[in-house]
């Protein structure tokens, strides 16, 4: 398959190349994506008295957490292609077991898998790329925060990309080294929490310099 790469030819011709590889947008993923948003941000707004009507602090074994997240471009090529992802329905699972606790440091290992869009744009040309899938797999050590209404985690580990097409940065399946880091509120006397996490690696691409991408996930947790 073609990928979208660095072309000498005139705009015009770069834009025949990529009207051969990416489809039209599908008219069915945007409600499904729009529902999953709208039903995240509703909770979240919805629990915030909640997060500031008292004092609590979580631990557990088991973690889970349904957000949504937003990335930095993959990749802006020398020709002013732009490569990005839509906002994506995030799911993860992070795993502290007793064994691995040192006073009130939790440490775990975190699992996160997300989908959305792949997006590309060429001057005023919007295109579609088709899906993109990336999974997370990180060592994380958790802290509660003085008070007791939050915590705060950091985790380093690795990150993998696929994309339904053959669309640089992502020709194939990349892994990269991923750090992140998550700011949890925990509501008074609940299991569930309102988290942020901002997350950060590097993406090589096939041509071009390696480039950083940035992503941010919020969402709803739920502390078993």
């Amino acid at each position: 398959m073609l990928a979208v790469t660095h072309l000498s030819a005139d705009r015009s011709l770069r834009r025949d190349v990529l009207s051969e590889v990416v489809a039209t947008p599908g008219a069915s993923t945007m409600p499904l994506r729009r529902r999953v948003i709208s039903a995240v941000l509703t909770i979240a707004f919805g629990m915030v008295p909640m997060v500031l009507s008292g004092q609590h602090t979580r631990t557990s074994n088991v973690t889970l957490m349904a957000g949504v997240g937003l990335t930095s471009p993959l990749m802006v090529d020398g020709n002013g292609t732009t490569v990005r992802v839509s906002p994506a329905a995030t799911l993860s699972a992070q795993f502290s077991p007793d064994l691995w606790r040192a006073g009130a440091l939790n440490g775990g290992i975190l699992a996160r898998l997300a989908s959305g869009s792949l997006r590309l744009r060429d001057g005023p040309e919007r295109w579609s790329g088709g899906r993109m899938w990336q999974g997370d797999l990180l060592a994380t050590a958790s802290l509660p925060l003085p008070g007791g209404l939050a915590s705060l985690t950091a985790g380093g580990g690795l990150v993998w990309l696929r994309a339904s097409r053959s669309i640089a940065p992502l020709e194939e399946s990349v892994v990269s080294p991923a750090a992140e880091a998550t700011l949890t509120l925990w509501p008074s006397s609940s299991a569930w929490g309102l988290a942020v996490t901002g997350q950060g690696y590097r993406l090589r691409p096939s041509v071009g310099r390696a480039g950083g991408v940035a992503r941010l996930v919020a969402g709803v947790t739920h502390a078993f």
